[in-house]
């Protein structure tokens, strides 16, 4: 049986690639009225229920106020098989069988993300729920007890920029990756977020990394126009340099550490190829040209 389309607010689903902006995107759209950030929620029954990682917030996800009913309420009814829960249906290995529609059980799948949807504390009501999960299987999981309740937001990073990100060590971002394998892991990544978003029709938009951090306010002009949000607000405090909060965020990269963020805003966009190997600058080429053949 579905669950009532009424029981959540819209969630505003964040997919890209690691290393891709998605937190940041996230804590700015956060900004704007009715809407709130809850992060990276495919990972919340690991880190929040399991590993009690600490919260934006300062307090660890069970005694944080947002987050210690969605502990105790996914605690209540779920059996011991969290770690791996949500990987299981959003991991990318199972992308062709989602975009396929075969999903298998939901049926835990459904309780512990009702749970983390309807027990989160909002000190305000709001409208939207910001998900920067990142997968692309995820809203394609979601669409089937919350279908009218998802809209998509695709955002993909220029491959020179991503190539040279994924050589930084960063405990709280995915691993490093060689030239080639952040290559392979681009091209099919972005094939998933393609299907997923035909399968959103209208209720999806593309945007990148580069036109964020140099033109937000247009990008964010193309996201409410697209999805039909207000986030008014949000472009005055990014025009503004205003202090942005990550609110309560338990899964996300470094960035949810700090107490506020000042987003900065870029004069041209960054090319850095010219800092690449010669085989990651052909690289670089390939990658680009394949993010243009498929619309992003």
């Amino acid at each position: 049986m579905s669950i009532p389309t009424t029981s959540i607010p819209t969630i505003l689903y964040v997919m890209g690639t690691g290393r891709s902006g998605t937190t940041i995107l996230e804590i700015v759209l956060k900004a704007a009225d009715d809407v709130d950030g809850l992060g990276e929620m495919t990972h919340f029954p690991r880190d929040g229920v399991i590993l009690n990682k600490e919260c934006a917030c300062g307090a660890e996800a069970h005694a944080c106020e947002a987050w210690g009913p969605v502990v105790k309420e996914i605690t209540r009814k779920t059996p011991n098989t969290l770690r791996n829960l949500n990987k299981r249906i959003d991991g990318h290995v199972h992308f062709p069988l989602r975009a396929f529609g075969h999903f298998g059980d939901l049926s835990s799948y459904k309780i512990v993300n009702q749970a983390m949807y309807t027990h989160v504390h909002f000190k305000e009501p709001v409208k939207y729920i910001v998900d920067s999960s990142k997968y692309a299987s995820r809203p394609l999981a979601l669409k089937q007890f919350y279908p009218g309740s998802i809209k998509v937001i695709a955002i993909t990073r220029s491959p020179a920029e991503l190539l040279n990100a994924f050589q930084e060590k960063n405990e709280d971002e995915q691993k490093p990756k060689s030239y080639l394998m952040a290559a392979l892991y681009y091209f099919f990544v972005l094939l998933c977020m393609k299907i997923t978003a035909v399968k959103f029709k209208g209720d999806t938009v593309s945007i990148r990394y580069e036109d964020l951090v140099t033109d937000p306010d247009g990008t964010l002009t193309r996201i409410e126009k697209a999805l039909g949000l207000d986030l008014s607000r949000a472009k005055h405090l990014v025009n503004t340099n205003s202090p942005l909060s990550p609110g309560h965020i338990v899964t996300g990269n470094r960035l949810r550490k700090s107490a506020s963020i000042i987003f900065r805003k870029r004069s041209s966009s960054l090319e850095e190829n010219e800092h690449l190997p010669f085989f990651a600058q052909f690289l670089s080429k390939v990658m680009t040209h394949y993010r243009n053949l498929l619309g992003f």
